[in-house]
């Protein structure tokens, strides 16, 4: 964990896999998502996917893990083409089977998994990303279907938890060989953060443990945070949700933050 403390019952998403569901069950599944290269059956099967990672695999394992950006892209296309045989309707009840495997599943929250990319999170990381997953798929279906789709900031804020554990992996080694910034986050009311990129090298740790003058701090509500961080909505739609900087040497590096990120 890094930005809050939770516990495995507040991560167990109920909620909001039921409301992805009854999104998903509402919506005409042939609806164009996002850049359009899915529809809404295409999502409800990506989530049947993702759910299955956790469900039909050795959690301790590499196996069937994707090392880079590129393999998770291409997993994911692979696994829906695999389930295009389903009905919607077979689809949503295979999605609530196999939600009921995830809810049992015995998660040590303290123990580290591996996960893509070669990163390594912990149980609290590992069911805060399913919950990303609920949370950014579904708005991406109530978007398409001009539907409203509140996420709740302590939800975003969980969701953050698994983020930042997984991030550094991601910095591109190309767009960062050069870059040398401290970027503090302050999300809501999480413990604030600092992403430090030093010539390809990232590293995220509380900002009580590290020393130095920041070249951005930045805060807002963590529903807007979490939106931009995947890329679904730009830093003015961030700044008009509460998203603002609060100073630092450089502020002006928080435009190009994101882009330092691959993203799957």
């Amino acid at each position: 964990m890094s930005l809050t403390t939770t516990s495995r019952a507040e991560l167990r998403s109920d909620e909001s896999f039921t409301r992805f569901c009854e999104l998903v069950a509402d919506v005409p599944p042939d609806i164009r998502v996002g850049d359009r290269s899915w529809s809404v059956g295409d999502v409800t099967r990506h989530m049947l996917s993702v759910v299955r990672r956790y469900t039909i695999r050795d959690l301790n394992s590499r196996d069937g893990l994707s090392p880079t950006v590129r393999d998770v892209t291409e997993l994911n296309s692979a696994d829906v083409e695999a389930l295009e045989h389903l009905s919607h309707a077979d689809l949503l009840d295979a999605l609530h089977t196999e939600w009921s495997k995830y809810l049992a599943l015995d998660v040590i929250m303290e123990d580290k998994v591996p996960f893509h990319f070669g990163a390594t999170i912990d149980g609290f990381g590992a069911l805060g990303n399913m919950l990303a997953e609920l949370l950014i798929h579904g708005y991406d279906v109530a978007t398409a279907a001009k539907r409203i789709w509140p996420i709740e900031d302590r939800d975003a804020l969980l969701a953050l938890n698994g983020v930042l554990q997984i991030a550094p992996v991601l910095a591109d080694p190309v767009r960062t060989a050069r870059v040398r910034a401290e970027i503090e986050f302050r999300i809501g009311d999480g413990r604030p953060q600092v992403v430090t990129i030093d010539r390809a090298r990232c590293r995220i740790a509380d900002a009580t443990s590290t020393d130095g003058r920041r070249d951005v701090i930045v805060g807002g509500p963590p529903e807007p945070v979490l939106l931009n961080l995947y890329q679904r909505i730009g830093l003015l739609a961030a700044i008009r949700r509460g998203v603002r900087l609060h100073g630092g040497r450089r502020p002006w590096l928080i435009v190009q933050f994101k882009h330092w990120f691959l993203m799957p």
